[in-house]
């Protein structure tokens, strides 16, 4: 059973260690350059935040997976993990320890800070079940994680008691005395305005998503409130001039939590290793970038879970990453961002409800969200009910593998790559998203194989598969947060921004509210659909009725502003020759209610189906040459 609403609103202090200029935005301009608070700074507030739970921690909610493939995806539930402890360099830390210990199993530490600091590099600390309310900066190789099979913790809040009720505008409210100022910057960047049209974060609708405070009642998140008069069961307000905090549920025989602590993890080391435990209900501001942020190279951050947190849960600022089944839930606005994650791999992710603050979808919300970006795979991974785009690579990204890999149920887009170059989409199942299946905008040398594309799209606006491309160039673009300038100023070869060439194969698209099923459309108006070099053949094409969509094929005709559109597949291939092998279905089911081929479909897999190219195959660990329609189960 899913509890996707854990988490919510409540504090605010210092903006903490990140001292590097990020761009996550996808239209946006440079992105905290401001940010900067010393490691030394942070080290030594750790003590006094450092006041660690000795009681159990809360159970964690399950999250369903219902529908999904990769079933495998995620951190092992926490307090399973049995990573073994070396016989080197070890650290103990407890809840009950004392920092003034030896650190060994028998006299352990208290807080991770201390351990840390007592470390020598390489060494391994090692965490006994508890709570750490606490901020942690490493600046040399290790390894932390939990002892083996034991649940552990580092939480961001905590409980608030001492209630007192009031009345406010004829009605009763609880006020508790609470202290903790937190920024609520709107952009990335320290100070600055929130930005207009599509690079506005905030919604209108929902004015106080920046605001990084968080309450819970039993777990339950409570929204947060512009003003004392709007409290009402099931919101809270924060004074922060008067320092109160004010409830409008009662509660007597409750446990009320609140976030105190902005950030978890800040790691600038080489090469350290997280692994086997949780972070949970801190309270970064958007321009902390996440309450885990991993600036240090060649991090490894494995069997982590990352809940509940105010905007940004995971942030990766550098290169050669490994992230390992790791789960990021109901984060206020990203489940997992990047920016330079050069040779990122990323396997067994499960993004999970993040943008619970419902900021706009553009320019950065997303299940996972990275710029700036080379050589990057993600992988096995799961991108689920996000109220934003599932997967996003954008701004000047290049050499991206997304390769099996769940997108379901996410507000926005199921996968997407923009202003980017060289992506290759293979063996993804995509469904009922409600933005386009697979958008394709302003990107490069695309290969699209396998891939199994159902019910996406809410809007006409956007489809199933959508290749398209818009104004921008590198040659010719003012921002410069929008490139990756350690390719130079000048247009790259790799980097132009031009949509194409593209190659479709083997996919199954279908259903959705979308007016056609495949659609490539430039509306700079200067290029057609044969300019952008986009090949599509091989592909499964089924609609439930004629006009619905009415529209098979939307294909580009440059400088002729209306494109050609098809209602048929025999139409699409006569006047284009693409879709020579394609088939279509018009009226009876492609996919069963699980996703997999019917029988009408299966049966035509030899004679519709394109071989497997030994590139492609290899990227999946599939036999060259293997025929198949849409994905593998």
């Amino acid at each position: 059973m899913i509890l996707e609403s854990c988490c919510r609103r409540t504090g605010m202090a210092a903006v903490v260690a990140v001292a590097m200029v990020f761009s996550l935005a996808g239209c946006g301009g440079d992105s905290g350059a401001d940010i900067a608070d010393a490691a030394s700074a942070a080290t030594a507030k750790s003590a006094a935040l450092a006041a660690v739970s000795s009681s159990a921690p809360d159970p964690e909610p399950l999250i369903d997976m219902t529908g999904v493939r990769n079933t495998g995806a995620g951190s092992a539930r926490i307090g399973t993990a049995a990573y073994a402890v070396p016989s080197g360099a070890v650290i103990y830390v407890s809840p009950n320890g004392s920092d003034t210990a030896a650190g060994t199993l028998a006299a352990p530490l208290a807080t991770i800070q201390q351990a840390i600091t007592k470390a020598s590099a390489g060494a391994t600390i090692v965490l006994r079940e508890g709570s750490y309310h606490e901020h942690i900066t490493t600046n040399r190789q290790v390894t932390i994680q939990a002892y083996p099979r034991e649940t552990v913790w580092l939480e961001g809040s905590s409980v608030v008691s001492a209630w007192m009720r009031t009345t406010s505008a004829s009605k009763y409210v609880w006020a508790a005395s609470w202290n903790h100022v937190f920024r609520h910057d709107p952009t990335f960047t320290v100070g600055a305005a929130d930005g207009t049209g599509s690079n506005q974060f905030v919604n209108a609708n929902y004015p106080m998503a920046a605001h990084p405070d968080q309450v819970w009642v039993d777990g339950v998140t409570q929204t947060q409130v512009a003003s004392l008069g709007q409290v009402t069961p099931g919101s809270f307000f924060y004074d922060e001039t008067g320092a109160k905090l004010y409830l409008g549920a009662d509660p007597t025989g409750h446990v009320v939590r609140a976030s105190d602590v902005q950030v978890a993890i800040t790691d600038n080391s080489t090469g350290s290793t997280f692994q086997g435990f949780g972070v949970r209900r801190y309270a970064p501001s958007v321009p902390n970038m996440g309450a885990v942020q991993l600036l240090g190279s060649g991090v490894t951050f494995r069997n982590v879970a990352v809940l509940d947190n105010a905007t940004t849960g995971l942030f990766i600022g550098n290169a050669n990453a490994t992230v390992q089944n790791v789960t990021v839930a109901r984060n206020g606005l990203l489940g997992v961002g990047g920016n330079r994650t050069d040779g990122l791999r990323m396997q067994g992710l499960l993004a999970v409800a993040n943008n619970q603050e419902h900021f706009n979808m553009s320019p950065v919300a997303a299940g996972f969200k990275t710029s700036h970006s080379r050589n990057v795979t993600v992988s096995d991974s799961v991108f689920l009910r996000n109220l934003s785009t599932g997967l996003w690579f954008d701004e000047s990204s290049y050499d991206i593998k997304i390769l099996n890999n769940d997108s379901i149920g996410n507000a926005g887009h199921g996968l997407d790559t923009e202003i980017s170059d060289k992506a290759q989409f293979v063996n993804n199942l995509v469904v009922s998203n409600g933005g386009s299946g697979i958008k394709v905008i302003n990107t490069s040398d695309v290969d699209i194989w396998n891939n199994t594309l159902a019910k996406n799209s809410t809007t006409t606006s956007e489809r199933n598969l959508n290749i398209v491309m818009d104004t921008r160039r590198w040659a010719t673009a003012t921002s410069s947060s929008q490139k990756d300038l350690r390719q130079g100023v000048a247009t790259p070869p790799d980097m132009t921004w031009i949509t194409g060439p593209t190659n479709v194969h083997n996919n199954v698209i279908t259903g959705g509210s979308g007016n056609c099923l495949m659609c490539v459309e430039d509306y700079s108006f200067q290029y057609t659909a044969a300019q952008l070099k986009t090949t599509t053949d091989n592909n499964v094409y089924q609609r439930s009725s004629v006009n619905t969509p009415t529209w098979v094929a939307v294909w580009s005709r440059g400088q002729i502003k209306n494109p050609a559109v098809y209602t048929t597949l025999r139409a699409f291939a006569s006047d284009t020759g693409q879709e020579m092998h394609g088939y279509f279905l018009d009226g009876p089911a492609a996919l069963d209610a699980s996703y997999r081929l019917t029988p009408a479909v299966s049966s035509a897999v030899n004679t519709v189906s394109a071989p497997l190219p030994p590139d492609i195959a290899m990227l999946i660990q599939k036999p060259a040459g293997i025929r198949a329609l849409g994905v593998w189960w």
